[in-house]
């Protein structure tokens, strides 16, 4: 009876709480935190460093199948350093489109700004490629 009662505050458990952790998951996504990605770089005229923002700072466009997302990236911030970014040919990792640091590039005399759907995290690598 014991064993019954168990088993089955168990099952009801389980039954609850992975898809309460799922939505949270997801919800966190949706909210604008660590969204995944990956593909293939693209080269420049999409890609490019961003010359009037502070030193470091890469314009990147990266595909992945039919679509493609335009981010930024601070050059130094990668955790993993094997073929570091902006130089890696193909990558994986995280942004945060809520955390979007401007790209500026020198148009004419001035500064212009290309806008950007988020920053690459540090969670980003190129596994060699």
């Amino acid at each position: 009876m014991i064993r019954r009662r168990i088993y089955l505050t168990a099952t009801i458990l389980a039954g609850v709480a992975l898809p309460v952790c799922a939505l949270a998951f997801t919800l966190g996504n949706i909210v604008g935190k660590d969204v995944p990605f990956g593909g293939t770089v693209a080269t420049f005229p999409l890609s490019f460093p961003c010359t009037c923002s502070p030193s470091g700072v890469y314009y990147m466009t990266i595909f992945s199948g039919t679509s493609k997302v335009t981010l930024t990236y601070q050059a130094g911030t990668q955790k993993y350093a094997n073929k570091n970014l902006p130089y890696a040919a193909k990558v994986l990792g995280l942004y945060d489109p809520t955390t979007r640091s401007q790209c500026k590039i020198y148009v004419g005399t001035s500064c212009s700004v290309v806008p950007a759907m988020g920053k690459i995290t540090s969670t980003v690598g190129s596994s060699g490629f």
